[in-house]
């Protein structure tokens, strides 16, 4: 929504600042409407076009750089919960109540990721657990293992969550809005 109102209110300055100069043409005396002049306006345009159509390109493949990044990170983290997954299904059956818990982690997480810069304005955003994140670590914990190979699949499971905490901490620490809000007046300027 945010984004919408941005966008009307750049068309709405720019369609202004056109017909502002549509209608003060006629005003204007008759040495500023000669050819040179007319040519140094043209040759200034174009110089502001060319440099503003530079900057955009590099603010896009700056976009493109940080989806990219948020992209591969949710990826691996997609693959640690997989994995995380594997080691307690390996883990045998003290683990069932744990697989069932990450499941239920799984839809709270991702709509975290994906919905966590929805916050009232004026609050900043802060990181907070989930009761299922919590949940599963604590039980995570209490494990017994009663062999070293049950020992070693805790530890590496302990590892992978500790590892999607990570990233999802990451992920968390770079939301916000990619375009500078005084570089964005200056380019509708």
């Amino acid at each position: 929504m945010k984004d919408l109102l941005i966008s009307l209110l750049a068309l709405a300055l720019i369609s202004g600042g056109a017909l502002g100069g549509i209608a003060v043409r006629p005003l204007l005396s008759e040495h500023h409407l000669h050819a040179d002049t007319r040519d140094v306006v043209k040759l200034t345009a174009g110089l502001i076009g060319t440099l503003t159509a530079l900057v955009l390109g590099l603010l896009i493949a700056s976009a493109k750089n940080t989806f990219d990044q948020k992209t591969n990170q949710v990826r691996q983290m997609t693959a640690n919960i997989l994995i995380l997954d594997d080691l307690l299904a390996q883990y045998g059956g003290e683990a069932v109540s744990l697989r069932k818990l990450l499941r239920q982690g799984i839809p709270p997480l991702a709509d975290r990721v994906w919905h966590e810069q929805v916050n009232p304005v004026g609050e900043p955003a802060r990181f907070v657990s989930t009761a299922e994140g919590l949940a599963f670590d604590s039980e995570l914990q209490r494990l017994t293992p009663q062999n070293d190979t049950e020992h070693s699949l805790q530890s590496r499971a302990i590892e992978a969550f500790t590892e999607v905490a990570r990233i999802r901490l990451q992920l968390f620490t770079q939301g916000g809005s990619s375009i500078p809000t005084p570089f964005l007046i200056i380019m509708v300027f």
